[in-house]
């Protein structure tokens, strides 16, 4: 019996939607025929199943090991053990790692991640070479079932909700006297809050420092 080709998707739960949307374009674009395994998709682990194991087998079973890497995940302890089960099996040609960065700036990236070619889900052109290379990989699949709409229309609920989150947790640090505006430069330099946004927690420093 002819097992499907299996692809694991390494990710934080916070991130369930994007790990849910791209479950359902690899299905779309191969037509059911490999297995996506998300641990955190509901029913993707049976009652009664040691989790741990299940995930490990999974690994050790996948020819395709995909990274979701955003601010959730990056500093997510369970990303790093399945980057170290999953590395040995790419060192040794039994599987590819595609790292995937949504949220973050490329340059952000640690290692080992580094050293391999990222994709950044902000850009559906890059979206759709992920999944040219899987169907280079796998031999078969059918890319005019791509739907980069669907992308850019979740990446920018992700961004906005993201941003916000991020503006709360700097506003709260501000009003304890943690940050000065040179702090608040380098998350416009890194990409995580937009230029108008920098300015603003600027301003708010700024007036706080005049009272």
């Amino acid at each position: 019996m002819n097992m499907k080709p299996l692809i694991f998707i390494s990710h934080a739960n916070q991130d369930i939607k994007i790990v849910e949307l791209l479950k359902s374009q690899i299905e779309e674009i191969f037509a059911n025929g490999v297995e996506v395994y998300a641990s955190s998709i509901s029913g993707m682990i049976n009652i009664g199943i040691n989790w741990f194991e299940n995930i490990r087998e999974k690994i050790n079973q996948a020819q395709a090991v995909v990274f979701l890497i955003t601010p959730a995940s990056i500093e997510r302890p369970w990303i790093w053990f399945e980057m170290g089960a999953s590395w040995s099996r790419y060192s040794e040609g039994k599987a590819e790692i595609y790292p995937l960065i949504c949220g973050l700036d490329l340059k952000q990236l640690p290692e080992p991640l580094n050293l391999l070619q990222a994709l950044s889900l902000h850009d559906t052109q890059k979206v759709r070479v992920f999944f040219e290379e899987l169907c280079q990989k796998f031999g078969f699949g059918n890319l005019k079932t791509f739907s980069p709409d669907l992308f850019s229309s979740i990446l920018c609920d992700f961004s906005s909700e993201y941003q916000i989150n991020l503006e709360g947790v700097l506003e709260k640090l501000i009003d304890s006297d943690v940050l000065a505006e040179k702090d608040i430069d380098i998350f416009g330099v890194c990409r995580l809050l937009p230029v108008d946004k920098v300015r603003r927690l600027k301003k708010i420093i700024s007036e706080r420092e005049t009272r």
